[in-house]
């Protein structure tokens, strides 16, 4: 039972894991991930998205080609005010987005360190390793979970208020967005399962060694003491 419990979780993190990876290379310049984005705003001339290392527009009602980007940068700041008024406190924009970008990027790296561990605990049936796995995870699905509530937040109030100037329309990005809480869906799931799935066989490594001796008859607790 134990084993199985470390092939579940494992197979729910790796999932987060691989959605977690794709959220942070959005606006890589790969065929998918390119046109991952955030928000994306819209009026008769193009298509403008905000994507985690850059801001791109593109010519028509579709998103194709290279487009015309800013330069790649880690923590691209979402800076909605420019292109509509109503904006205040521009600093939450972009310090928050930066912030979010943090969070995220420290989550995929703990959950490779989280998984890491599982592995080891399957094969040592360890459960101070597993013990590193859970909490581990607990600790990326914060910081996922806030990310996620960040980036939602910064997202869905910027494009509400360029839109309230009827010159651009504007949506948020839903596969992305889906890419930043599927993994909290999974990591809280890998969480549950670690810490209330509880296994009625020991690991080899915390068994009790005074079982062993006290199998033993020509062991007395003298000797151990020695």
């Amino acid at each position: 039972m134990f084993a199985v419990r470390c092939v579940v979780t494992f197979f729910l993190s790796t999932i987060a894991f691989v959605f977690l990876l794709l959220a942070n290379l959005s606006g890589a310049k790969a065929p998918f991930v390119r046109n991952l984005y955030f928000s994306k705003i819209e009026d008769q001339y193009g298509q403008y998205i905000w994507t985690m290392y850059n801001f791109c527009s593109f010519s028509g009602k579709e998103l194709t080609g290279t487009g015309t980007c800013s330069a790649t940068k880690a923590a691209y700041p979402y800076e909605p005010y420019k292109w509509g008024s109503g904006f205040s406190r521009y600093n939450v924009y972009k310090n928050g987005s930066k912030a979010a970008y943090a969070l995220i990027l420290v989550a995929l790296l703990l959950t490779i360190l989280a998984n890491v561990a599982n592995l080891a605990a399957f094969f040592r049936r360890s459960s101070k390793f597993f013990s590193v796995y859970k909490y581990t995870t607990l600790a990326a699905l914060s910081l996922i979970f806030i990310g996620a509530v960040i980036n939602t937040g910064l997202h869905k109030n910027g494009t509400k208020r360029i839109v309230k100037d009827g010159v651009y329309t504007a949506h948020m990005g839903k596969t992305m967005i889906a890419f930043i809480w599927l993994p909290v869906i999974l990591q809280l799931a890998s969480v549950l399962v670690s810490f209330f799935w509880r296994v009625k066989q020991s690991p080899r490594d915390v068994l009790d060694d005074k079982e062993h001796y006290d199998e033993n008859p020509f062991e007395s607790s003298e000797r151990r003491a020695l």
